[in-house]
Order: C-alpha cells, then sequence, then structure tokens
C-alpha cells in the first residue's frame, strides 16, 4: 500500500547537509594573511592580506549515488578576462552494477557551455548557459538559463524542452517530460569556504490519454560543497528528494543522494589574496633657502580729505559675448615606455632552499615575465640578514642567488641572460631591528616595455565665453571724504634661512582590484537537473479497430487483426446470431447459417505482449444467397535441372468466379520426387540423379469450400556428371618401361568412354608418357631407381569434365 507521507519522511536526509555545515564551520578557520613580495612583471605589485577560495580554470570530478551510477565531469574555462569568463562542461554517466530498473553500462551525457559577465557597478555577476543532455535510450533534453551572483548570494532559473525517441511497449509509451523549469539559491561562506545551495525543478508532459492526470514530477535538492585551503581538493554531497504524479504509473515518490569530489588546477591559481599592494620609492622634496627680506619704512600720519567722491549714475548691464573657438581638452593615450622592474623572494634562516612559497612567487613572477617580455638581462642579487662571519654571509647570499637561478633556467629561461651575485649583509632594504627577517631575500631585476597612459591635448570646438557680461549697476550716491590717519613704524628686516635637501622613502600603497567574489563568481557555473527524466502513457489509439466484410454465402477466413496494433493474440471470440465462428491461427473464419443474408455481427477479444485485452466488433455483410461456384484448376508445366528443387506457383493461372481467395489445399505423390507446399505454393525436389518427366496432381479451395484439381507435369534435365576416375597399381622390373592401362577400370555415369585429358602430378622417379590410344600410359623409372613411385593423371569424358586418379608403381630391385 503506497504511504501518502513517504515524500516528507525522506527529507529527513536534508537535515544531516545543513547539519554538516555547521561542523565545518567550527573545525574549518578562514586561510592565513599573507605578505608576498613585490612583482616586477606586475610593476612591482605584490599580493597581500587574506587569501581566499576563487577556483582553477580547469576542472573535473567524480561522483556516484545510491543507486551506484558514476558520473565523470570535465569543466575548462576557454575565454577569460577581469570582467567575463566563458567555459565548457562535459559529463557522462556509467552504471557501475544492474539493479532491476538500471542496466551495467553508459548511462547518458551531455554537454553545456557557460558565460559570466560583471555589470558595470561591480556589484552582481550575470551567468547565463544552454546545455543538451541524453540519456542512454536516445531520449534528450535542451536547456537554457540565467541567474546573478553578488557578495553573499547566488541565484538562477532555468527552463527545458524534452526531444529524442519515444519507447513503445504495447499499448505503453515512454518519452522525456515536454517541459521543465527549476532554480536554486545558495551562499558561499567565505570564513569555512563551504558553498551550500537549495533547488526546486518541476517537469511536466503534454501528452497523455483522457483517463490519466497530467504527468509531471517535482524535484527538491540540497547540496553542500567543501574546499580545503590551499589545496586543490574539495567534496560535495548533494541530496534531492521527488514525487511523480499523473501518466500510465501510480503516484510514487523517492529520494537521491551522491557523493562526489572534484579537482581543480590551471590559471592564477585556485586561492589568491584578498588584495594587492605596490611598493614605490617615493620623493620627498626638500625646501628652499630664503634670502630674507630689508627693512620696511615706516609710513607718516596723514590728514583727512573733506572732498567725497561724487555721485554715479546708474549703468545698463552688458551681456555675455560667445565665440566657437578650437579649444584643448585634455585626454589620455597610450605610450610605450622601458621600465626597470624589481622584486623579491624571502628564505629561511640559513637556508638557500626555495621554500614552497618562494616557489609559488616565483612561478607568478615568471608567468609575468614571459607576458610582458624583457630587454637584457634578469639581475639576481642574494642577500642576508647578517650571520656574524662576512665570508660565510657572502657565501650564503651567492648560494641563495644561484637556487633562484637555477629554478629560473628549470623554468625554460635562456641561462645566458640569467646574472647572478651575491652581496652578503651589505645592502640591507629593511630596518634590521624590527624587519631584519625581510633581508634574507633575492632580488630580481629586468627591463620590460609596458604600454602607460599618458596625459595629452585633444582638439574640440566649442563655444567660448570671450568677453564677460555684467548686471545693471545702480546709481551711486556722492561719497563724503576720508579721515586722517596716524600712521605706521618701521618693520624690522628678516634675516636668510637655509633649504633643506630632498629625502627619498619606501611607500607601500593599496593597488585597487576585482574583489575576491567576484573572481570566484566568475568561475562558479550554474548548476541545473542533468537528468533525462521520463514518463509513461498509454496510447491515445485503441489496440484493435472494429472490422466490417462482406461475404458471398458460404464460409470466410476474416485477418481481424490486420488493421490492429502489433504484437496482438486471438484469445476469444464472440457467437454471431446468424452464424458460426471458429480461431483459425490467428484469424477467424466466420460461416453464416445456410440460407442466410444479410448483416452479421459478432466480437473478438485480443491480448498484447502485457497481459493488457482488447476487445473490438467486426461487421459481417453476407450477400443475397446464390450458388456459389468452384474455382476452376489449370494444368501446370515446370522444368528443373537434376538435383536442383522448384517452387511452382500453381494457383497463378487458377481462377474463380466468384473472386474468392483461392488455398492450395492439397497435393499428390510423384514418382521420382516429393513436394510440399510452402505459402501457398508446391516446391517439387526430385529424386538425387534423376532426369526425365515427373508427374503429381494438387487441389484448390475457395472461402466457400469448393475445390478443384489439375496435374502438374515436371521436365527435369540431365545434367553432366563428371568421369569417376578408380586409382591403379602396377609393378615393373629394374630399369623397365611398363604401358599401364588407367582408364580399364574408369567410367561415365552417362555411360561414355572415359579416355586420359593429362597428367596432374608427375612421378618423383621416372616419367611418362600417355600412349595414342588416350587410355594408356607408359611409366619409365629412372636408372638406378627401385622402390614405390607415383603419380596423378586426369580422366576426361565426352562433354570435357574430368577426375583424378593416383597410380602406384612398384620397380622391383635389380637381380
Amino acid at each position: 500500500m503506497k504511504i501518502n507521507n513517504r515524500l516528507p519522511r525522506k527529507f529527513r536526509y536534508f537535515a544531516p547537509v545543513f547539519c554538516s555545515i555547521a561542523v565545518l564551520s567550527t573545525q574549518l578557520q578562514a586561510g592565513p594573511t599573507i605578505q608576498l613580495n613585490g612583482d616586477a612583471a606586475r610593476d612591482g605589485m605584490a599580493d597581500s592580506g587574506h587569501l581566499g577560495y576563487v577556483g582553477g580554470n580547469t576542472r573535473i570530478g567524480v561522483s556516484i549515488d545510491r543507486d551506484l551510477q558514476g558520473q565523470a565531469e570535465v569543466s575548462h574555462i576557454i575565454l577569460e578576462d577581469d570582467s567575463s569568463a566563458t567555459s565548457a562542461e562535459g559529463w557522462f554517466g556509467y552504471q557501475l552494477k544492474d539493479d532491476g530498473a538500471n542496466k551495467k553500462g553508459f548511462a547518458g551525457g551531455g554537454v553545456k557551455l557557460n558565460h559570466q559577465w560583471v555589470n558595470d557597478e561591480a556589484d552582481t555577476v550575470h551567468k547565463a548557459f544552454g546545455a543538451y543532455d541524453r540519456n542512454d535510450n536516445d531520449q534528450a533534453k535542451i536547456t537554457v538559463g540565467y541567474g546573478q551572483e553578488t557578495e553573499d548570494l547566488f541565484w538562477s532559473g532555468h527552463v527545458s524542452k524534452g526531444m529524442g525517441d519515444k519507447i513503445t511497449s504495447g499499448n505503453v509509451t515512454n518519452r522525456a517530460y515536454d517541459y521543465g523549469v527549476g532554480g536554486e539559491v545558495g551562499t558561499f561562506i567565505d570564513s569555512t569556504l563551504t558553498r551550500v545551495r537549495a533547488g526546486l525543478d518541476y517537469e511536466f508532459g503534454t501528452d497523455y490519454s483522457d483517463g490519466e492526470d497530467r504527468p509531471s514530477r517535482a524535484i527538491v535538492s540540497a547540496g553542500v560543497e567543501q574546499f580545503f585551503h590551499d589545496t586543490p581538493h574539495s567534496v560535495s554531497l548533494d541530496v534531492s528528494g521527488y514525487r511523480n504524479s499523473g501518466g500510465h504509473n501510480r503516484k510514487d515518490d523517492d529520494f537521491n543522494a551522491r557523493l562526489g569530489y572534484r579537482y581543480e588546477f590551471g590559471g592564477d591559481g585556485n586561492y589568491q589574496s584578498a588584495q594587492t599592494t605596490r611598493r614605490r620609492r617615493v620623493e620627498i622634496p626638500g625646501t628652499p633657502a630664503s634670502p630674507g627680506r630689508a627693512a620696511v619704512p615706516a609710513m607718516p600720519a596723514a590728514t583727512g580729505a573733506s572732498v567725497g567722491a561724487a555721485a554715479v549714475p546708474a549703468q545698463p548691464a552688458i551681456p555675455p559675448k560667445y565665440e566657437r573657438r578650437a579649444v584643448k581638452v585634455p585626454g589620455y593615450e597610450f605610450v610605450k615606455t622601458t621600465m626597470k622592474l624589481e622584486n623579491e623572494t624571502f628564505f629561511d634562516l640559513n637556508s638557500a632552499k626555495l621554500t614552497p612559497s618562494a616557489k609559488r612567487n616565483l612561478d607568478k613572477i615568471t608567468s609575468q615575465i614571459r607576458e610582458h617580455g624583457y630587454l637584457g638581462v634578469i639581475r639576481i642579487t642574494g642577500n642576508t640578514c647578517g650571520m656574524g662571519d662576512p665570508v660565510y654571509d657572502q657565501r650564503l647570499s651567492e648560494r641563495r642567488a644561484d637556487a633562484v637561478r637555477n629554478y629560473l633556467i628549470t623554468q625554460g629561461f635562456n641561462p645566458e641572460h640569467l646574472i647572478a651575485r651575491g652581496l652578503g649583509k651589505g645592502s640591507p632594504k629593511y630596518d634590521r631591528t624590527d624587519n631584519d627577517f625581510k633581508n634574507r631575500r633575492v632580488d630580481l631585476e629586468y627591463v620590460t616595455e609596458r604600454r602607460i597612459k599618458k596625459k595629452v591635448d585633444k582638439i574640440q570646438y566649442k563655444n567660448v565665453l570671450v568677453q564677460e557680461g555684467r548686471p545693471a549697476i545702480p546709481a551711486q550716491p556722492a561719497r563724503s571724504g576720508r579721515a586722517a590717519h596716524s600712521g605706521r613704524s618701521t618693520i624690522p628686516a628678516l634675516p636668510p634661512t637655509p633649504g633643506t635637501p630632498s629625502r627619498f622613502v619606501w611607500k607601500t600603497e593599496v593597488v585597487k582590484s576585482a574583489p575576491l567574489w567576484i573572481k570566484r563568481a566568475l568561475h562558479n557555473t550554474i548548476r541545473h537537473n542533468r537528468t533525462v527524466n521520463t514518463y509513461s502513457t498509454q496510447n491515445h489509439q485503441k489496440a484493435v479497430v472494429d472490422d466490417s466484410f462482406t461475404l458471398a454465402s458460404g464460409s470466410a477466413l476474416i485477418d481481424v487483426l490486420g488493421n490492429d496494433s502489433g504484437g496482438l493474440t486471438l484469445v476469444r471470440v464472440g457467437t454471431p446470431s446468424n452464424g458460426t465462428t471458429t480461431i483459425e491461427g490467428n484469424q477467424i473464419r466466420y460461416v453464416p447459417n445456410t440460407g442466410f443474408s444479410g448483416t452479421d455481427s459478432f466480437t473478438y477479444t485480443a491480448r498484447d505482449g502485457d497481459g493488457q485485452e482488447f476487445t473490438a466488433t467486426v461487421v459481417v455483410t453476407v450477400s443475397t444467397n446464390q450458388t456459389n461456384e468452384a474455382p476452376k484448376a489449370v494444368d501446370d508445366n515446370a522444368s528443373t535441372p537434376e538435383n536442383t528443387a522448384i517452387t511452382i506457383d500453381v494457383i497463378a493461372n487458377d481462377t474463380d468466379p466468384d473472386s474468392d481467395a483461392l488455398v492450395v489445399e492439397a497435393v499428390g505423390t510423384p514418382t521420382n520426387g516429393v513436394v510440399a507446399i510452402v505459402n501457398n505454393k508446391i516446391v517439387y525436389t526430385p529424386n538425387t540423379d534423376f532426369s526425365g518427366t515427373d508427374h503429381f496432381t494438387y487441389t484448390i479451395t475457395d472461402n466457400n469450400g469448393h475445390t478443384a484439381t489439375a496435374n502438374v507435369t515436371v521436365t527435369v534435365t540431365a545434367v553432366n556428371l563428371p568421369p569417376i576416375a578408380q586409382d591403379d597399381a602396377a609393378s615393373t622390373n629394374y630399369e623397365t618401361a611398363i604401358t599401364i592401362p588407367v582408364s580399364a577400370n574408369d567410367r561415365d555415369p552417362e555411360g561414355g568412354e572415359v579416355c586420359v585429358s593429362s597428367i596432374s602430378v608427375d612421378p618423383m622417379n621416372g616419367w611418362v608418357n600417355i600412349l595414342e590410344t588416350g587410355n594408356e600410359i607408359k611409366y619409365t623409372p629412372n636408372n638406378g631407381f627401385s622402390g614405390t613411385d607415383h603419380f596423378t593423371y586426369l580422366a576426361c569424358d565426352s562433354e570435357g569434365n574430368t577426375a583424378p586418379a593416383t597410380v602406384t608403381v612398384v620397380v622391383r630391385e635389380k637381380h
């Protein structure tokens, strides 16, 4: 009995998935902060801060579900820049074990094309994809979708269209769901490197019978994928529950779980820093010397003025004046310049062995050098933090420089372009008190050509203000004279002051770059339901169709299944009102009652391969009762070569006045052969080696049981057979020729003469001649030979047919 609450119970498997997220969150910590050295190929930039997951350019993965169906997948980014990425994916499934519903072997596959891009505000990554998936029964679907991802959330939606083959078994047809919609939502937990998601899919069919509900499938899914810091590995667990309804099958629900593993590589690495810094040498300009200033003499007192300013009349406004002139507008252009770049690589204390972080840093440096190129040579300078002995420090710095040089050689750089040297502890770049460990370094210096932006002026034509206007000026009243002032004392002189010199400092500044979540979102494609789910429905058309026949009085053999579906077997036939019916093979013989004419009917029942039964009605119209004439059989003649069977269509020249169908009912026995009825024809096989004329009779019958008999004459033409050659034996004395009548024991089946046509195999110890009689062969042994010798000749008849025979000759020893 189906339990209606089975699906909610199976959703209990979703809880462990989300609980596992909490467990991972308590045990995993965020990636450590890093501080890498300046990268010369990146204009002195270095990675620093939190190290986060962004994903590689290539991903491969394997997974297996609870039904032991495995999947393998591969994804690769084929085009990428700072604001977009295009990738292609492929997958295939393999059933590892027969489980009744699924057979071992290939279980489908698919391809997918993805494109992600960043909007202008750089706060959302847009995503689109198209996919084609196919199962092992050539049923398929295409899916397209769109989604978005922000820093805290990603979502997507998709639609699908089923296609491919329909599989019909009896009265049931299986096909892919015609349409589907779905979506998912999720987030990436950066602190634990965990991606979680939840999804919902709904698929439905449009082709179903009148008595069925619309077939559909609802799928609820959830999943978690855990990444491991600074490694290319991740594991995932996805669970899903589904419910089927409608169609031919009963309502059903079930769940599935799939465990997966993925490996990523390629690009700039799966993990990158949260920010990029640049260390630059900045000049702080000094101050120039001041020459001083002489004393300013005192200002004497002044008397007031009794006469003020006269009144000013009002003035009208003046409008502004514009002219169209060529003006220079600031802009930018790219120019090529030569730059000197530096970079550093650090070592452990008292060690010249490259650390893993130093190798990763060198890998980034080499990729940048290859991208931008370099001029001349690359200078590699080793340094130490001071081990006490200057000679030892010098050698340690040289070994460090050589270690970097050797690593670059393994990466394919020309050794002649790599100049290594050591400076010991004599060139510290960092403070020896707090940051002396940073002096355990190797500096890389090279020159490259880069394109940089340069400010330029562009010429544009604009309306330019050439004369400013002014508003109207109101009238001004007259003003009174000025008052007297008391004067000012002497201002003392200022002595000259010396200037300060310029100085240089190293300044570290943060370089603006895309956030980690954008890089990660460009690599995170939309998931969709790859499985081509199918549904079953009963065929719309009935398996059997009603029949109608017309016949004259007498019986009729009716092929009622001729217009019905294939794979049916007659199991029952009803009783008509005015006749009788019987099943003969997979046909029905109807015999109307004596003297009946008019319309009669009966039913029949057929069964398909699944045991389902179907019933239809047969309507028989019996014409007005009249005498049905017997068929007319005409004698036949045929010919065949000796020992060769022949098929004779004896009814081809026979007729029936009522146009009834004719059937070969019986055949007589010939004197010199055997006969058989095959597909309403007669197959005659003559006796072995018989030739001449043979005879037999056959009988035909029509639908009403009337019969007719005719004769068949078969002429068997003789075929010439090869002669029958018998082996011969003879003996002769030492070095004595002998004549052997080899044809004496040969014969021709047709009674003709047999002669010797040729020698097919010569004797080893003598020679032979065919005598003029044509029936004898002369054998002459070699001188000194005694013993047994052999040769082969060909016997022939008058028709040129041949047969071989072997002659054995015994040559006696010399006495």
